[in-house]
Order: structure tokens, then C-alpha cells, then sequence
């Protein structure tokens, strides 16, 4: 029983801490979105993208049954890369399900945090011609903006997926890895700048001054 109770305090101190981890990814990556030098061509490429899937859910059409189809897809191969096994897919634009007999936290979470039709596009970065490369690059920033809004938009509904893992440690876990991928995507359009390394490195300055800050506050009331 204390075991139970060590791990049960455990997972919740962590899904605590997780929060201003993600709160300082957010925050740097903002500024770091601010400083890009969006005149470049192969940017605006990307924002392009990223703003017609926008238009296209908000004044057009909300594409579910392609989130759905991807979200399910995403859970079979997590759970094939964990060693498990999928099968019975089933998708409408009602809801989906597939049947894996591996569940960890990462089968549970990926469809949120992992972008499968960005990485598939992501795949196209690296070995198509150069002179297809605006296409990939609206692909990507479209792509992307696909998996953020209706990310966004599913949250709002009851997710079995996040119950099962706990809603404290599943946001800020989602949040934090998305702000990675974005990162790490937007990164692609400037090749030439370790735009995702300079990210990584700018978050931890990020949470080790928040970190000194509280840190402080707690030596001030002692």
C-alpha cells in the first residue's frame, strides 16, 4: 500500500513540476517565433501554409474525419514501435477507434503531440528536388496548423485517451512536446540557422531563471 501511495505522490509531484516546464517552453518559443525574420521567402512559404488551413477550418471546412483517421493511425503506430500489435481500425467523422494491446502513456498521448501527416511531409523535405521545396514548405506550415487547431479543438471534448493517463500530467506533457515540434519544424525552414538547438538551449536559460526565481522566493520567507 505505501508503494502504491509513494508512486501515486511521485506521478503527482511530477505532473506538477511538468507545468512550468511547459510554461517556459511556450514562452521561449514565442519570443524565438518573434525574432524569426519573416521576410525570407522560405518562411512565408510556410506561413502561407500555416494561415490557409486556418482559413480553410474557419470559413470552409473542418476536416475530422482526416484528424480522426491520423489520430488512429498515430495510436497503432505507437503502439507498433512499442512493441505491441494494432489492428480493427475503425474511423468516421463521428470518432475512430483501434484495437492495440500495448498501452503506455505515449500510445495514450501520441496522436496529440505527434503531427503524423507533418512527418510524413517532413520525409518529403529530405529527399525531394529543390526547386519543389516552396510546396513542401506550405506543406508543412499547413499540415501543421492541421494537427494544432483540431488538437486544440478535440481537447475541448471528453478524451478516454487523457482520462486514462490524467489530465495534470497529460497538458502540460502535450503542450511541451508540441512546442518542441514546432520548433523543430520551423527550424527546417532556415537550415541554415540551429534554430532547434538555440531553442533547447534558450528554454533550460528559460526554467533555470524561473527555477533561481522561486527558488529565491522561498529563501526570502525562511
Amino acid at each position: 500500500m505505501w508503494r502504491a501511495l509513494g508512486g501515486l505522490a511521485g506521478r503527482f509531484l511530477f505532473s506538477v513540476l511538468l507545468w512550468p516546464v511547459a510554461g517556459c517552453l511556450v514562452w521561449t518559443l514565442a519570443l524565438q517565433m518573434a525574432g524569426l525574420p519573416w521576410g525570407d521567402r522560405r518562411l512565408l512559404f510556410f506561413a502561407g501554409g500555416a494561415l490557409s488551413y486556418l482559413a480553410l477550418q474557419i470559413f470552409l471546412w473542418r476536416p475530422i474525419f482526416l484528424y480522426v483517421m491520423g489520430h488512429e493511425l498515430t495510436h497503432a503506430l505507437a503502439a507498433l514501435l512499442h512493441g505491441g500489435k494494432a489492428d480493427d481500425l475503425r474511423v468516421s467523422s463521428r470518432g475512430g477507434a483501434v484495437k492495440v494491446n500495448k498501452s503506455t502513456f505515449l500510445v495514450n498521448l501520441a496522436p496529440y503531440f505527434f503531427p503524423i501527416y507533418t512527418f510524413g511531409v517532413v520525409l518529403l523535405y529530405y529527399v525531394v528536388d529543390p526547386k519543389f521545396m516552396p510546396a513542401v514548405l506550405f506543406l508543412l506550415g499547413f499540415t501543421l496548423a492541421f494537427h494544432l487547431a483540431l488538437t486544440a479543438y478535440s481537447l475541448r471534448e471528453h478524451q478516454s485517451d487523457i482520462a486514462e493517463v490524467g489530465w495534470l500530467f497529460a497538458v502540460p506533457f502535450i503542450v511541451s512536446v508540441n512546442c518542441l515540434v514546432i520548433a523543430f519544424v520551423v527550424g527546417l525552414c532556415l537550415p541554415e540557422s540551429p534554430r532547434f538547438l538555440q531553442y533547447l538551449k534558450e528554454s533550460a536559460g528559460t526554467l533555470s531563471g524561473f527555477s533561481q526565481w522561486i527558488a529565491s522566493l522561498f529563501s526570502h520567507r525562511a
